[in-house]
Order: C-alpha cells, then structure tokens, then sequence
C-alpha cells in the first residue's frame, strides 16, 4: 500500500486546479463584458426610437391644437400646450421636448428622417 508521500498529487487530484478555475472565471467575465455591452447599446437604440416616435405624437397633436386654437406657433404657446398636455408621452431617457423648424424634436434625441440601421431615407426612394 502506497503512502501518501509517495503518490504524486497532480494525478491523484480529483478536483480542478487554481489555474483552471482562474481560465474559467477570466473566460465568464469577458463574456459577460460582451454581452452587458451590446445590451447597453440596444438599450440606447430602442430609448431613441421610443423618444422619436413619442415626439411625433407630440406634434400631431401640437399641431392639431394650433388649428383648434386657430393660433401661431410660439416658444411660450407651446410651453403652454405642454403643461397643458397630461398625456404619458415622453423621452425614456428624461429629455425633453422642443418645438424647432416645425417638428418636435427632444434635446436629448434629436430627431431625423435617416434610419441608421440599413442606411436608407424614409422618404421617396431614388431609382
């Protein structure tokens, strides 16, 4: 019967070494590094779209309450609107919203026709 003295511990080691449990660990957190980051960015893009999408309903109905109150548009006329508005339409990322070249536009997301995912323009296309 063999002593202890005599056995070589590495191959009677039933469990997993420092150095593995260290590659294991290193390798989990890179992933997790990828993967909170790209979460983080699509966060972002969906938050933009939500804003953009909320402030043309904000100026549909702006626009809908300048004809309603047969009235020009003014910083002060549509501060007023605003505060008068109760409706839950607002930027997720806590802008907020700014009547400018006739389009409602958020200071945090500014708003554009170009869609920057496939690089194309909503308007007309261009044969």
């Amino acid at each position: 019967m063999p002593t202890t003295s005599s056995r070589n511990p590495i191959k009677c080691s039933k469990g997993f070494s420092l150095i593995e449990i260290i590659i294991v660990i290193a390798v989990i957190s890179i992933l997790l590094t990828v993967v909170t980051t790209k979460l983080t960015g699509a966060t972002e893009k969906m938050n933009a779209k939500v804003c953009n999408d909320n402030s043309l309903q904000v100026q549909e109905l702006y626009e809908a309450y300048m004809i309603l109150e047969d009235a020009e548009h003014s910083s002060m006329f549509f501060d007023a609107f605003l505060q008068e508005y109760d409706g839950e339409v607002v930027c997720p990322s806590g802008g907020q919203f700014m009547y400018i070249n006739e389009m409602v536009q958020c200071n945090v997301h500014p708003r554009n026709d170009f869609d920057e995912e496939d690089g194309e323009s909503e308007g007309v296309p261009v044969l």
